[in-house]
């Protein structure tokens, strides 16, 4: 098991945030499980997230071939846009 471990500074988001993104996409059950796997994987979460760990979540997920990865490349994308406080 790889962990991630940084500073959690700037801005922060909820799981329900970022799944949201992924499950454009994907779709719920998939991408709350996708996004789960991937928490649990790089000891992250697991109810906030800082910017930084949500990049890191989506640049693992991104990695896997197929729908899965496009929506993770899409998904970080999105956080790009997000406002603060989201």
């Amino acid at each position: 098991m790889t962990e991630y471990s940084n500073k959690r500074s700037g801005r922060l988001f909820h799981r329900e945030v970022l799944v949201s993104l992924l499950k454009q996409g994907l779709g719920e059950h998939v991408a709350e499980s996708l996004f789960n796997e991937a928490a649990a994987r790089l000891g992250l979460g697991p109810e906030e997230f800082s910017e930084d760990e949500a990049f890191v979540l989506f640049e693992d997920l991104a990695k896997q071939p197929g729908l899965p990865g496009i929506a993770a490349r899409f998904a970080k994308s999105r956080l790009c846009l997000l406002p603060s406080g989201s």
